[in-house]
């Protein structure tokens, strides 16, 4: 039976910096597909709104929160990106 010690260092293992570069990577992939459908379903509801001024604002405000996720996930890209070159 072999131990721990036995098994010697990994070397061709991944940086901590590069799975949590990947992992990102995907978080805002999939960050990027439900905001292209945020945009399609609050465009349709915009478009069928009518004369209903509430649902208007609704509408608005939803555009401008996938607008605002957008910029802080972008944010967060270029945060972890220059800690990661730290690294």
């Amino acid at each position: 039976m072999q131990t721990v010690l036995a098994a010697g260092v990994i070397e061709d293992a991944p940086r901590l910096s590069t799975i949590l570069m990947q992992v990102l990577r995907f978080l805002l992939e999939v960050l990027g597909l439900l905001a292209i459908l945020g945009v399609i379903v609050v465009g349709l509801l915009y478009l069928t709104v009518g004369d209903d001024k509430k649902l208007l604002v609704h509408a608005k405000q939803a555009l401008l929160s996938i607008f605002i996720g957008i910029v802080v996930a972008l944010g967060a890209l270029v945060i972890v990106k220059q800690t990661a070159s730290f690294f």
